[in-house]
């Protein structure tokens, strides 16, 4: 089993997997990675790691940055979560110089590590070189679903910086190539209308993104707010801008059943209470 320097096993999920262990026979145990906290301390970004594997199997760690183990074998799916509490306050060069070192050696990246790579420079605001990386991954044809949609993603987050709307739009619309539309990219498009004042556009994409379901078995990115609280809030804010009262403090309502503490709901729990 490992453990990141800052990760913590709370105390109810320190219990189970001491159940867990008693009987355990699978190969690999992939456990829930509660990356990000609200205000409240619940989880709002999580997926699933290969936690434990099986010794004598030949598992071993792949890639220079954020290191995987490939699952094979009996795999399991547990709901026992590992909080990564980190204590960071902004990204280092790390990451970035052994890329950097990488390809100054061999000249080549594995289809994942260009993918990393992307992000960092993403992260370190080197947004033009960060979406020509990301286009390069995605052209390669051989990343795997979970990060390709992520790619699509970054890059538009990156056309956003550079004040490119339009192509930052075309980039979220590409993610739809890879899967099924992802609460994370509806609320994406959704909130790029609203920006833009087409609050009946904004609807259908907070809708679609309501009605998507979360498959943390994907091993994809969990922004676990976009399937519940973010869209509820903002059709609140597209139905009150359109003059719909009714059906905005319908959805606020609704927005306060994900998040009853929400200073957001309860801010507007006023503004409708004024009305």
């Amino acid at each position: 089993m490992w453990l990141d320097a800052e990760d913590v096993l709370f105390e109810r999920d320190k219990l189970e997997l001491i159940e867990l262990k008693r009987n355990l026979t699978a190969d690999v145990v992939m456990m829930k990675y509660n990356a990000a906290f609200d205000e409240n301390g619940s989880p709002s970004f999580t997926y699933y790691r290969e936690r434990i594997v099986k010794n004598h199997m030949g598992f071993l760690w792949e890639g220079a940055v954020h290191e995987v183990i490939v699952p094979r074998g009996d795999i399991i799916y547990s709901d026992i979560a590992i909080a990564h509490k980190s204590a960071k306050q902004g990204y280092s060069d790390r990451n970035l110089k052994i890329f950097q070192k990488i390809l100054k050696e061999r000249k080549i990246l594995s289809p994942r590590e260009k993918f990393y790579y992307a992000r960092e420079l993403y992260y370190h605001e080197d947004f033009g070189k960060a979406i020509e990386t990301f286009e390069s991954f995605l052209s390669g044809g051989k990343g795997w679903i979970e990060n390709n949609i992520e790619a699509c993603r970054l890059t538009a987050f990156c056309h956003y910086r550079m004040g490119n709307r339009k192509n930052a739009l075309y980039s979220l619309f590409k993610s739809f190539e890879y899967d099924a539309p992802r609460a994370e990219i509806c609320c994406d498009i959704g909130s790029h209308f609203m920006d833009d004042g087409k609050y009946q556009n904004a609807i259908f994409w907070f809708q679609t993104a309501l009605s998507c379901r979360q498959n943390p078995q994907s091993g994809g990115f969990v922004s676990i707010d976009c399937y519940g609280f973010i869209p509820c809030i903002q059709l609140c804010v597209c139905y009150d801008r359109l003059g719909n009262y009714k059906l905005a403090e319908e959805y606020n309502e609704l927005a306060g059943s994900f998040k009853p503490e929400a200073e957001a709901y309860l801010s507007n729990k006023i503004y409708f209470r004024e009305r």
